[in-house]
């Protein structure tokens, strides 16, 4: 009885996908973490003529933006485990590196932010993001039951 391996469990596919993690990871969380300042920039450029249609339309939009922000929490959150859970070969080693690098990299990106005395709302909004970002990582590390 033979058993046949797929290309990504020989040797050679499982060195691409430890090259390509970390890449996949990173991108889109930086994608995912530059998504809302600048909504918030295009939001704060608009200047609306208050009437009647426009309050019912805010209350859609309200609504649509409610649920973007939970499926942008979901992305953020199933991100690491993407990468970690999904493409690289072994989850615990990849959740733990890619968790240590990217604190390293979001503390130092908030201590620049701090250092340019940038709106504090930014420093916080980062905090969050990272905080959901790490819970991703522990996720994707948690064992098979």
């Amino acid at each position: 009885m033979t058993s046949e391996r797929g290309f990504w469990q020989s040797g050679f596919g499982k060195f691409i996908r430890w090259l390509v993690f970390l890449p996949i990871g990173f991108v889109l969380g930086s994608v995912l973490q530059s998504i809302p300042p600048i909504v918030v920039a295009f939001a704060a450029s608009y200047k609306p003529q208050f009437s009647f249609l426009v309050l019912i339309l805010a209350l859609i939009v309200l609504s649509m933006l409610l649920t973007c922000i939970w499926l942008w929490g979901l992305a953020v959150f199933g991100t690491p485990y993407l990468s970690c859970r999904v493409i690289a070969p072994n989850h615990r080693v990849a959740s733990v590196i890619f968790a240590t690098l990217f604190i390293f990299c979001e503390l130092a990106f908030i201590l620049g932010l701090i250092g340019r005395r940038e709106p504090w709302i930014l420093v916080i909004y980062n905090i969050i993001f990272s905080a959901i970002f790490v819970g991703g990582c522990v996720v994707a590390y948690k064992e098979d039951t």
